[in-house]
Order: C-alpha cells, then structure tokens, then sequence
C-alpha cells in the first residue's frame, strides 16, 4: 500500500468523524429544544393548576373554615355541629355516610327561618342543611286523578305558591326520591329530582327520623300528610303518626314543605330548642309572605303580595262566631252573610279601618284542583282565606274559607271538612294594606311590622 492510498483512508476516515460529531451535535440540539419545550410546557401547567386549585382551596377554606370576623359571622353547619352531642341510641343526632341525621321526638334541631319555624332533618356531607317545616300550609290533595309527583297539584302549589314566603338567595335545591316504591324495606332511590327548592319528605327520608317508633316529623295521629314516593298501584304514600300507607290521590292531606338551606348561610344565634331556636341570618328583611304585622292591637301575618297591595290574614280567631250565610258564595252585598258583616259591622270596629284598602278575593268553587279558586272574585275590604291561600297557625281550627265545596252550599273550613253554612263558627279576618306604606320592625314574632304614620 503506497503512501496516497494511506493518505485517502485517512482523509475518509476525518470525513466520517466529522459528520458523526455534526450528527451528534444536531441530534444534541434537537434533544435540547424539546427538553426545553417540554420544560416550558410543564412549568405553565403546573402554573395553571396552582392559579386553579389555589383559588378553589382558598374559596372552600372561607366557606369550612371561617375565621372570626369583626361581626363574629359564623357558618350555620359548622357552628351547629360543634354543639350537637352525638348519639348511638335514643333519640338525638347520628352520624350516617357522612352525613348527620336527627332520629327521634326528643331532639333540639329547631330553625327560623324566613319567619317560619323549620325542623333540622340532616346536616349534608358538603355542610348545606335540609329542614322540614314544624308545621303545615294547607291540606289539599295530591291530584284529583293520579298523576306523577312531577304532575300533580301539590308539586305546582309549592313551586308556584308556597315558594314566594321563602327567601330563596339564601336556598339550594333538594334531591328527594321520585321512585316508584312498592315496599318500604326495598327502596333503591333510583330517581332523584333535584331542581326544586321545595318539595315533600319522600319516603326514605321520613322511616330514617324514626327511632323507637316515634319521630319528630309526625303530627298528631288524625292528621295525616303526603310523601312524594307514589306506590305502584297509583296510591300515594302518607303517613299517620309513626305509621305510613298508602291512599287515593284524591284524599285531603296536610303539607308539609321540605327545602335545603345552603352551606354559606350563617348563624344568627339561637341553641336549637323551640323556645330558642337557631337563626339564620337573613340578607333580605323586606316585607314577605310569612312576615309579622301590627295593626294597633290585632297581630296580623302576611300571606300574599302582589304589585299593588299585601294581603293579611288574623293571626288569631275572632271570639265572637257567625253563620256563612244563605248563600254559599263570599258576597258582601248579601245582608245577613259573613261577608256582609265582615265589610259592616266588623270594619267599623277597626280602629285602623282607614289603612285598609279594597281588594280582589278570589272565591272560585273547588273542583279539580286548587287553581279552581281563582275563577270568580269579589272587590272587598275584608275577605276570609280561601283553598289555596298559605295558612299561618294550624292551631286555628274550624273557621270558614271562601271556597264552596258543591251545589250543596257546602263550605270547606281548615280541616277541610265540608260544613253546612247555617253553622256559626269563628272567623278568621284577611285584610289588605299598600304595598307602599311605610313600615318599622323586623316582621319577626318578637318584632313585627308595625304602619308608620
């Protein structure tokens, strides 16, 4: 091999080297923007989600961890829970799936709220808080003919009526169970509603406040009221003390509302019992459905408001009785009716008859449904409830209501029994006042509203 020959293999060989060493370096540069990409990628990801999650972790602190602020706000659930002794037996507060339930008659889990008293049922995982109300509305049937939950009168009379008492910034919606239950040992709770804020105590809820055969839920044992779990044979599920069956849909039955307050509401004192119960802090302290109202001596609470006048119905039965009347329409031009004595004798005995306005009273007869009330009406100064009016005080028996029942000059009074109109009763007066008027008070029981001159 001569010397030129020796002098090409090396020139070759420095050739591949160098070409390896560029291939080298291309590939190291290639590696090195992806790796720099890569890093810059991650770095605003991770940047994101620091921006993302921190922003959530410092929401949820405020709402789960308040701390102690100038006014002393705290959140109702929280507040609540410190409180309540937890129970395994007897009655009282129990831990169940991460929720809190309250079983039994014997409990401290009063609320006001919206100047109504409400019953504490569970305490949510996620620190919102469901209640029933202590009370009832109103009794009215589920439906004349069957018809679902979703179709019936009931589910239209408290998201269409009722809902107007409540203030509802202050609400989230309920999820209760819409299932079709043939038993109450196998409920699945398949089916969920979830878009209300008020509904009925469905089935499941209701047998979970049960302990040692008594629960605070229940009304006396003659007074029965509706669950909105229907049965498969187109019966609906009520319930009688401690007991459930199932019943017509056509059958008479107390409500009872059930709402869901959100986990931000804030607790405004109170210790749980019913001569003190816990308050929540209310944003909104206008006039509402529900609110206390003072004229002169006669406490009144507000049952309807509409764009012209609020409507008030006696918190109290009056102490002398009288007879609906002949006729078994609410008129006030039939002399020798209630009504007629109503818009007489009785307005001039008001000492605050000049606050008083004429108003619309609706006394439709009931056929169908309790949207039937308002097919006929009255221009008049002082009215008495009919069907659908919200009624305050369920301790007020036996009074008169404007809506005629039949033909048979039959009236319905507040058990909703069919009356002959030749019986006195009692009567419960409804007047309407200016929506405008000026008012001082806070329209609770303690403080109410009270007409500035």
């Amino acid at each position: 091999m001569d010397m030129n020959e020796i002098d090409f293999k090396s020139n070759q060989e420095k050739v591949r080297e160098r070409e390896t060493k560029k291939v080298k370096k291309r590939t190291k540069l290639k590696k090195g923007i992806i790796q720099n990409i890569f890093c810059i990628l991650s770095i605003l990801f991770i940047v994101i989600c620091c921006i993302y999650y921190g922003k959530r972790l410092i929401k949820y602190y405020k709402i789960y961890n308040p701390k102690g602020s100038s006014d002393n706000t705290v959140y109702m659930a929280q507040s609540i829970l410190s409180k309540t002794p937890f129970v395994t037996d007897g009655d009282g507060a129990y831990r169940l799936s991460g929720n809190v339930i309250y079983k039994g008659e014997d409990v401290n889990n009063y609320v006001e709220f919206s100047n109504q008293l409400w019953r504490i049922l569970k305490v949510r995982s996620d620190n919102s808080i469901e209640l029933i109300l202590d009370d009832y509305i109103n009794i009215m049937p589920w439906n004349n003919v069957y018809t679902s939950y979703e179709k019936s009168d009931i589910y239209s009379y408290l998201n269409n009526v009722y809902i107007k008492s409540l203030n509802k910034s202050l609400l989230t919606t309920s999820s209760v169970c819409t299932d079709s239950i043939t038993s109450t040992t196998k409920i699945a709770c398949d089916n969920l509603n979830i878009n209300n804020y008020v509904n009925l105590l469905d089935v499941s809820s209701y047998l979970n406040s049960i302990q040692d055969g008594k629960t605070f839920i229940s009304l006396e044992n003659n007074k029965i009221w509706l669950l909105n779990g229907n049965s498969s044979s187109k019966k609906v599920w009520n319930t009688s003390g401690s007991s459930i069956t199932t019943s017509d849909s056509n059958s008479l039955y107390m409500i009872k509302p059930m709402i869901t307050i959100s986990n931000t509401s804030i607790l405004d004192g109170g210790d749980g019992t019913k001569a003190n119960p816990y308050k929540v802090k209310e944003e909104n302290k206008e006039i509402m459905v529900g609110s206390y109202v003072k004229l002169d001596d006669d406490v009144y609470r507000v049952f309807d408001i509409n764009d012209k006048v609020i409507k008030l119905e006696l918190n109290s039965l009056s102490k002398k009785s009288y007879t609906y009347g002949k006729n078994n329409k609410f008129d006030a031009d039939v002399s020798g009716s209630l009504a007629y004595y109503l818009n007489n004798t009785y307005l001039n005995s008001l000492s605050y008859k000049d606050k008083l306005v004429s108003t619309k009273w609706y006394v439709g007869e009931y056929t169908k449904s309790y949207k039937d009330t308002e097919n006929d009406s009255i221009e008049a100064y002082v009215g008495i409830l009919n069907m659908s009016d919200i009624k305050f005080g369920s301790s007020l028996l036996n009074y008169y209501l404007s809506t005629p029942v039949n033909e048979k000059l039959h009236i319905y009074n507040t058990v909703l029994a069919e009356s002959k109109t030749s019986v006195s009763r009692p009567f419960r007066p409804a007047v309407a006042i200016k929506k405008n008027e000026k008012l001082s008070g806070s329209g609770t029981s303690s403080d109410p509203f009270v007409l500035e001159d």
